[in-house]
């Protein structure tokens, strides 16, 4: 069978894994001993080593047909480079804050190739907005997404299903939006908005910095994406930028030097850590609005999904969604040479071939059309 390295043993890392161990030759790497022992008696190889370490690095990549990159994103963007360096395939899901298509080079020199944000928000909301754009003449995309404990729990309301420096960042990452053709960039946790949902009831939306490749990759005059959380959820979170606890610059705390994110990093990963009592649910609404045969046209989908056995929804929608491009990139279906997105996935086959993925992994996305 063909052989595959997954970095990173999270909650999503996991899931990727063992959903691939079915059809592929698996390792995992990671530099954390204890996560590797999640899979004792699963068909799945481990290594245990530092990545970042270039001898063990070129150790771990030979005879890998592929890379599943799904490590924190404040190390995604140069482990993503030294594969692509190396000349492999790799799907990243490590959401890192660089630029990817500044690899595009180095991809296209070495013969690799990537494919990046391979989740649900960056990642299926692009699929589809790839796939109509395809099909109509596109003026509005708006994706508001989130996940969320069932159990409302004071103070945060929140469970992390992934890193919390990731989570963090997209408290603090300045939004990029389009507005009437026009890139511009707002504070994050700005435009705050209700919104209805029916299994799950209000929630509040405020913009995050989403869209992340749809920048570069598409001429969409409206775009805009939000993230959901319970009502009155950002209210504290702005309380704790204003104090400076996401605050990346260094302090002085009894003569030693720390930055605050990461001591509030380290303080959340208790507070927000999934339990395995934990359930949750994700919730994505995507509505695409334009033209066809000089009709207006709104196409709408809906993501709903929950806790199932051992994996929360985040992790089932992020995980599935990766393990779907993997299969199209070992099966040829994609082989786009350089750095590509989930927008490039546009055709129909692959863009059913996804859906049916997760369709039958229980992860159903919904769409309604409608024409004025």
């Amino acid at each position: 069978m063909s052989s595959i390295l997954v970095l990173g043993s999270g909650m999503v890392g996991r899931l990727i894994a063992i959903d691939l161990s079915t059809k592929y030759t698996i390792t995992v790497v990671d530099r954390d001993k204890m996560r590797l022992h999640f899979f004792q008696d699963m068909g799945v190889k481990t290594l245990i080593g530092d990545i970042l370490d270039q001898d063990f690095f070129d150790e771990a990549i030979k005879g890998v047909h592929l890379v599943v990159n799904a490590l924190p994103g404040n190390i995604g963007y140069d482990v993503l480079r030294k594969c692509l360096e190396a000349g492999k395939k790799v799907v990243d899901i490590s959401f890192f804050e660089q630029d990817p298509f500044e690899l595009n080079e180095i991809a296209t020199k070495s013969g690799g190739m990537a494919i990046v944000d391979c989740g649900i928000a960056p990642g299926l909301c692009n699929m589809f907005l790839g796939h109509k754009l395809e099909k109509i003449n596109v003026s509005s995309y708006k994706c508001v997404v989130g996940g969320l404990p069932r159990q409302r729990e004071w103070p945060f309301e929140y469970k992390a299903p992934f890193s919390p420096i990731d989570v963090i960042a997209e408290y603090t990452r300045p939004a990029r939006l389009v507005i009437n053709g026009a890139h511009i960039t707002k504070d994050a946790l700005t435009d705050p908005e209700l919104v209805e949902f029916d299994k799950v009831g209000t929630l509040e939306a405020w913009n995050t910095d989403g869209l992340r490749t749809l920048l570069d990759t598409t001429e969409v005059p409206n775009m805009v994406e939000k993230t959901l959380r319970y009502p009155n959820s950002m209210n504290y979170i702005r309380a704790m930028a204003e104090t400076g606890l996401f605050s990346e610059e260094p302090i002085e705390v009894d003569g030693v030097m720390i930055r605050p994110i990461d001591l509030t990093a380290k303080l959340l990963s208790k507070k927000w850590a999934m339990l395995q009592s934990d359930k949750d649910f994700l919730v994505m609404e995507v509505k695409i609005e334009g033209m066809i045969n000089n009709h207006g046209v709104t196409h709408e989908f809906n993501v709903y999904d929950k806790h199932t056995g051992a994996f929360s929804a985040m992790a089932r929608t992020t995980g599935y969604t990766c393990t779907a491009v993997v299969d199209l990139v070992m099966s040829g279906k994609f082989s786009r040479p350089g750095v590509s997105a989930m927008e490039h996935i546009c055709s129909d086959e692959n863009y059913k071939s996804v859906l049916d993925h997760l369709k039958s992994h229980e992860v159903i996305v919904t769409e309604r059309r409608e024409l004025s």
